[in-house]
């Protein structure tokens, strides 16, 4: 009951600040929202009249009436002495006004030594709250009022309905986000680790680029192998290595792409490919080179290369 009495609370101070915000100094308002909370809470509680009652009477009482600074005193002969008691108090009353008042489980040795497997009824003025019954003011008030059909009347299930495709409408969007996020791997930066630093290369991503040089045709496919074959075969040939990344150039802003861990070279370091990106209306090769036994170097026209360092670099 304390735990259950503790989280409404919680629920009601939050449900209460929310009003403040939304209804400021209109008393009206106010007025109208508590009534709706009162009645509310009455009806969802489920307890009968006389312990709704009892309950205003002891919130209406003061501090001194109830007791004072004492913790054990008889509730009851404090709150049964006032007149103009409503017919339901006067029974609770005449209940309760002259049962014991337990503050205690016995001898303090006792509760000192052993915990009480139980706790009695009236036990520090605590009684546990009577369900409504059939007979109940509250049930032959609530009887003529049909709760759904009041919220099927009004606004909130269009609003419910409203809330419930925003949210849908939110975590679609919010997936669609992280599946782009995986597929152009963005790093905790904010920047693409995989496509690069703007996400370039995504629209390269199933691109494969041939040139022809002397007897042989080279081919480097993006995010997959690049090889060397005579210039007469179509596939197979010799793997100049594995993609690996995309890097720029400190001095000139350029982007490097790499392909490493080829075959290895004879009595040599294992093939290797890398290509100097630079801008063209068209992603090409235009040449092909090898400085180094068996590390080839390529130069490369594409629009990924048309960027702001392009610019500057070449005063345009």
């Amino acid at each position: 009951h304390i735990q259950h009495g503790e989280a409404m609370s919680r629920d009601a101070v939050i449900m209460l600040h929310s009003l403040e915000r939304e209804m400021g100094d209109d008393e009206e308002a106010w007025k109208n929202a508590l009534q709706q909370l009162v009645i509310g809470t009455i009806f969802h509680a489920n307890i009968s009249a006389v312990d709704v009652t009892e309950i205003l009477n002891v919130v209406l009482m003061d501090a001194e009436d109830i007791g004072g600074e004492e913790t054990c005193f008889s509730l009851y002969e404090n709150l049964c002495a006032g007149e103009g008691l409503s017919e339901e108090m006067k029974k609770r009353c005449a209940e309760r006004a002259h049962t014991s008042t337990f503050c205690g489980m016995g001898d303090e040795e006792d509760a000192d030594s052993e915990l009480p497997s139980s706790i009695p009824h009236g036990y520090y003025n605590f009684y546990v709250p009577e369900a409504r019954k059939s007979d109940d003011f509250y049930s032959n008030a609530f009887a003529h009022i049909d709760i759904f059909s009041v919220f099927a009347n009004s606004d909130v299930p269009q609003l419910e309905r409203s809330i419930k495709k925003a949210q849908d409408d939110a975590n679609a969007l919010k997936r669609k986000a992280r599946d782009l996020e995986d597929k152009i791997d963005i790093g905790e930066d904010g920047n693409s680790n995989k496509y690069g630093v703007d996400g370039e290369l995504y629209t390269l991503r199933k691109d494969c680029n041939s040139i022809t040089a002397g007897k042989y045709t080279y081919e480097l496919c993006m995010f997959k192998k690049a090889w060397q074959r005579e210039s007469s075969a179509k596939t197979g040939g010799t793997s100049l290595g594995q993609w690996d990344s995309i890097a720029i150039d400190e001095n000139t802003g350029s982007r490097i792409l790499k392909w490493k861990n080829g075959a290895k070279c004879w009595n040599g370091p294992q093939r290797s490919a890398t290509v100097f990106v630079t801008c063209g209306t068209k992603t090409r090769l235009i040449s092909a080179d090898e400085p180094n036994i068996c590390e080839y170097e390529f130069r490369m026209e594409s629009h990924i290369g048309c960027d702001e360092s392009f610019r500057i670099m070449n005063n345009l």
